[in-house]
């Protein structure tokens, strides 16, 4: 097999990461979506082509004011299809080049780089792919790896192609950014479904729980249980609901579904959930006619009336004659009049399910998570259109990683690999069966993972059983476990229940797997550090375990998770957790007040992991949400509340 690399910088991780496709430079400021910047690297320095090599560039990076680390991508070479010009042993390529994680793998020139590479991407909500290539990035063994060093004379006889070239593909990127916005926000619109009756539930249990919290908050009622106990009951029933029936209705190409990309249109959409086949055509001409062309570049606060009026044309154009003075009619009319003047708008006065995904659309869809809401508080459990209008038009680089890593986060990762596979293949044409095959570690003897050897993995068994007895149960999954890279066990072990480990334990579920999690980031520490060589100017020290409730950086960390809005309020919370937590005498966490409210304060601090003090975190926020709840004020979501969790847990294992 061929391979070819891409030497870049770690400053690029997040922007390759959140579309999965690197470009020349000069496209990033040029095009409508995702990263406006690319940074350029010594054997990679020109705007309007990308360099690739036959072998793999050795060079160095004099950067230190910034995290600037030596980046290769190695790809397959007959992933490039046509028009890369060889002169000598480089090659040049002028277009946007699509990446998937069986023909591409990133080395890194240390595991330092790495980890600071995945750190720093850990904020970023649109930096999705992490989950998908975690085991494809890799480590640079440079005594066996196929290398040359890399110097500026190698450059004499290679020059910049045209900024015309370049950007002549500008529009057919943008068209792949919608087309995969779409598809995938229809098939996780599909996965996010819930049953029509729990979302008819929810939109009931709202209405209550604000008719009970302004009980509540009348002074003739305080002193009366009876509203706060039913509150406690919706709030209870709420939670239930939320999760009743997600992931039933999923698209799933293997039994049918499909969606066919005729040229850049939909040219079909297939599902065997859908009852209402006019829905579907409603939605295939809103795309072809308006998404891909429009000019909308993501603020509908803005555009809101231009988008309702062009999804009005889209459906006039579909009902033909049938459209004059009929309720569809009057509906979009509706619905415009109240965009343009705020006149009245019936939301649920049209029996139509795709008129109103598109109306919810229109006005709710600045936002994924708010979108959804809406949906539910109005009775609808079915997010496929919505979900579909929300990629076409904000592009598939806006999608949100919480959103596109839900399948994996809900124990189900080999759905998220079917969804972007099935994806990419109706995207760029590549036949399934080369997405999914298994890329053979035989094939890679050029670089070494960052893995458990068999004494390693042996060792580390042998510490848990020794330091947390009660885990001996768990010992059989975790060492199956092992025989993949640390990242992959660590990930799994955060994320695993009961049943995943092999059934209940001997002490607390909490209490016990906090106890194995310490062992396991103890010993991942010093495996790392035998392998890393200390950096001249290290972003931090990562051969110590870094308290989450010590770090002052932490709030850099979660701050783009949640709105501006409530910024100050979470950045007050979080100080006065971190301050609390490691106080002796708190009454919450307060290892010496026997009155501690929280069941954290029966550990001492040095006894405390990282993932103790993020589950302690995450009860105070969802405490509160649910006072506010009561209290009907406005505070973070529960996705919110996940968002937080998820950045920390990968921040501080």
């Amino acid at each position: 097999m061929k391979y070819l690399y891409i030497p870049t910088t770690t400053l690029n991780f997040n922007n390759i990461l959140s579309t999965g496709s690197i470009s020349p430079a000069t496209v990033y400021s040029t095009r409508r979506f995702g990263y406006n910047k690319f940074e350029v690297v010594p054997p990679n320095p020109y705007q309007n082509t990308l360099l690739l090599y036959d072998r793999y560039p050795i060079f160095s990076i004099v950067d230190a004011e910034r995290d600037n680390h030596p980046l290769v991508l190695r790809i397959r070479a007959d992933r490039i299809f046509e028009g890369i010009q060889n002169i000598r042993d480089v090659q040049a390529y002028d277009k946007t080049i699509y990446l998937d994680p069986a023909s591409t793998e990133f080395i890194f020139d240390s595991p330092e780089a790495n980890k600071i590479a995945l750190i720093k991407a850990e904020p970023s909500l649109t930096t999705k792919f992490i989950d998908l290539y975690q085991s494809r990035m890799l480590v640079a063994n440079f005594t066996q790896l196929d290398s040359f060093r890399w110097s500026l004379d190698i450059l004499n006889n290679v020059s910049d192609g045209s900024r015309e070239a370049a950007l002549k593909n500008c529009e057919n990127d943008e068209r792949i950014n919608r087309l995969k916005g779409f598809a995938t926000g229809y098939i996780l619109g599909a996965y996010k479904s819930i049953d029509e009756k729990a979302a008819r539930y929810r939109s009931v249990l709202k209405e209550q729980r604000n008719d009970i919290s302004a009980m509540l908050n009348d002074p003739s009622r305080r002193n009366s249980d009876a509203p706060r106990l039913a509150l406690e009951s919706c709030l209870a029933l709420d939670k239930f609901w939320t999760k009743e029936g997600v992931g039933n209705r999923r698209f799933d190409h293997e039994h049918g579904d499909k969606i066919v990309n005729d040229r850049g249109q939909i040219g079909a959409l297939i599902d065997g959930n859908e009852s209402d086949p006019k829905s579907t055509l409603l939605l295939r001409r809103f795309f072809n006619m308006y998404c891909i062309t429009t000019e909308f570049v993501g603020q509908l606060d803005e555009d809101r009336f231009n988008v309702a009026f062009e999804g009005a044309k889209a459906i006039k154009n579909l009902m033909g004659s049938e459209w004059e003075n009929s309720e569809n009619q009057e509906y979009i009319n509706d619905l415009l009049n109240n965009i343009k003047s705020g006149s009245p708008f019936e939301f649920n006065s049209s029996s139509s399910f795709a008129l109103k995904s598109f109306a919810a659309f229109v006005q709710k869809g600045d936002d994924l998570d708010k979108l959804e809401t809406y949906l539910v508080d109005q009775g609808i459990g079915d997010f496929r259109i919505a979900f579909a209008l929300w990629g076409a038009m904000f592009g598939f680089s806006k999608i949100p990683k919480t959103a596109y890593n839900l399948p994996a986060l809900r124990g189900e990762p080999s759905y998220m690999k079917k969804m972007h596979n099935y994806v990419h293949s109706i995207v760029h044409g590549i036949p399934l069966s080369e997405l999914e095959e298994k890329v053979s570690k035989t094939n890679l003897p050029t670089v070494s993972m960052i893995t458990p050897d068999g004494e390693a993995s042996l060792e580390l068994i042998e510490k848990i059983q020794q330091l947390v007895p009660d885990a001996e149960r768990w010992i059989p999954s975790i060492a199956e476990q092992l025989k993949g890279d640390w990242n992959g066990f660590i990930s799994w072990l955060k994320k695993a229940k009961t049943a995943d480990l092999g059934g209940r334990s001997k002490g607390k579920m909490e209490d016990v797997k906090s106890d194995v999690m310490r062992v396991v980031s103890n010993f991942f520490s010093g495996e790392l550090e035998s392998q890393t060589i200390p950096p001249k100017q290290p972003l931090l020290n990562l051969n110590q375990q870094i308290k989450f409730w010590e770090d002052l950086q932490a709030w850099e960390i979660i701050c783009n998770a949640v709105p501006t809005r409530h910024h100050k309020e979470l950045k007050r919370d979080l100080d006065w957790f971190q301050s609390a937590f490691k106080n002796p005498n708190d009454e919450w966490y307060g290892w010496q007040n026997k009155e501690a409210k929280s069941r954290i304060s029966e550990k001492k601090l040095d006894h405390r992991t990282n993932f103790d003090a993020i589950e302690a975190l995450v009860g105070l926020l969802k405490r509160k949400l649910e006072r506010r709840s009561r209290e009907n004020r406005e505070f973070l979501t529960e996705s919110e509340i996940e968002r937080v969790r998820c950045l920390l847990s990968g921040r501080y294992p």
